[in-house]
């Protein structure tokens, strides 16, 4: 399907204006005039191939302004959705009654897609008996003449998802314009032989996807057990945000003179430690770790290649960079060479838990949200990567953010922060009893992967 450098082919403007955009781009004019928008183009197929405009149409969806709601309403952001898996990641719903930005309110649309970048594979089923609002990036459908697990299925196909690397725009946010989604050719089978495909892999797939979850262990939760184990915390309760009392001593002690009453009781109540009940001493995580001083790359033409690794990159709350990795020798702004680095962590939305260990043997860059650390002496980085992702910090984390549209954490109050610090041995037994469940979760996450490939195989020998 990919377009090569040996393939040419020629387009002129008149083909170019029936677009509304205009765009002569190579990658984009080869969907349409190489593949004539075709998915799986060259596939005979036993059923007749429609543009998906004729399967689905945007739902006209109400849009919720910022600030305070009238009502209670669930939250989804784009990380609450399972990557090529159609799926909402377990875990407790958010109920909001206030939002920082504009979102779409869901109602009784059929389909969510996410057209920022599609490559990811964020389509699910809207369950209509939930309020769900959600990102402007997610984009509702109704379906016509199908029925949304089908078209769901063919938008998570590995040819779709490559399809609609042709057809983005926008380097730094890459986009899929719904028109030009709506404009793909798609095989039409009628509603009972849809039914049938969509019966065939719930059995053969879903099914079996379930039975696979059921076995891996949400990562928060092993590291509470080994850290409760290990006495990096009790099994007391934490401390929570109550009334208390705070100076402007105690404001002026912090550079940016920060007095929310969040922040605050991090610092005055909670003396600025991460657990509040270890068994072990306290000590700055700015004396465990420290910062890699990363050459920067500026935006444009590479001198060789390069492994580019941005936010969506990483899975959240895990702490792993996607299986797919995508070679570069140009960017389109500057990034930052992870080198000799022992770990990354990002400032950007702490909460999402996207801190990852550094393979140094590849040339591995990234996003300059991406802060890259050292670890010091008697420091395992395997052991501060846990502390990271631990449902302690991702918590506390919330409580030092500033800004509402892309909050952060400052990398001063970063530093500032207090940690436990137990000998390197007993890091070394932490990390490595951690990582083995986790080696098990990986392999479980790997056939998961391999089920939903095979996803592709049975449409393709139900359609032809």
């Amino acid at each position: 399907m990919s377009l090569t450098l040996a393939e040419v082919f020629s387009t002129n403007l008149s083909k170019v204006s029936q677009k509304e955009h205009f765009r002569s781009g190579a990658l984009y004019r080869s969907v349409w005039d190489v593949y004539n928008g075709e998915l799986f183009s060259g596939t005979k197929f036993a059923y007749p191939k429609v543009k998906l405009r004729k399967l689905i149409q945007v739902y006209s969806a109400k849009t919720l302004k910022k600030g305070l709601l009238d009502e209670e309403y669930v939250l989804i952001d784009l990380n609450d959705i399972e990557s090529r898996r159609g799926r909402m990641k377990e875990g407790k719903k958010r109920k909001v009654t206030s939002i920082n930005s504009d979102k779409v309110v869901f109602g009784d649309a059929d389909l969510l897609f996410s057209k920022l970048r599609p490559y990811l594979g964020y389509v699910i089923i809207n369950d209509k008996s939930i309020p769900f609002i959600g990102t402007t990036e997610l984009v509702p459908f109704k379906v016509r003449e199908a029925i949304a697990e089908y078209v769901k299925y063919l938008l998570l196909t590995k040819e779709f998802l490559h399809l609609s690397t042709l057809l983005m725009y926008g380097k730094e946010h890459p986009r899929l314009d719904v028109e030009d989604l709506l404009d793909v050719k798609v095989p039409c089978p009628p509603i009972e032989k849809q039914k049938e495909i969509v019966a065939l892999i719930n059995e053969n797939i879903e099914k079996k996807v379930d039975s696979y979850k059921a076995k891996i262990f949400p990562l928060q939760s092993v590291i509470k057990r080994v850290f409760q184990q290990e006495q990096i915390t009790k099994e007391t309760a934490e401390q929570v945000l109550t009334v208390y009392q705070s100076s402007f001593v105690g404001i002026g002690q912090q550079k940016y003179v920060r007095c929310g009453s969040r922040y605050r009781f991090f610092w005055d109540v909670r003396k600025g430690k991460l657990f509040t009940n270890s068994g072990y001493d306290a000590d700055k995580l700015g004396n465990l770790v420290d910062f890699y001083d990363a050459k920067v790359l500026n935006k444009g033409l590479l001198k060789s290649e390069h492994i580019l690794i941005d936010l969506p990159d990483i899975i959240p709350m895990e702490g792993r960079i996607r299986n797919k990795v995508r070679t570069v020798n140009e960017i389109g702004s500057d990034k930052v060479v992870f080198g000799k680095a022992d770990l990354l962590y990002s400032h950007i939305d702490p909460f999402l838990g996207h801190v990852i260990l550094n393979d140094k043997k590849k040339p591995y860059i990234g996003t300059t949200e991406l802060i890259p650390l050292h670890a010091k002496e008697d420091t395992d980085p395997r052991y501060i990567r846990y502390l990271l992702l631990s449902r302690n910090f991702l918590d506390a984390s919330r409580y030092l953010m500033y800004g509402k549209r892309h909050p952060r954490i400052h990398v001063i109050d970063m530093m500032n922060l207090k940690v436990p610090r137990p000998k390197m041995e007993v890091q070394k037994k932490i990390s490595d009893e951690i990582e083995e469940v986790e080696k098990q979760n990986i392999a479980l996450n790997n056939e998961i992967d391999c089920l939903y490939e095979k996803i592709e195989k049975i449409l393709l020998s139900q359609l032809t």
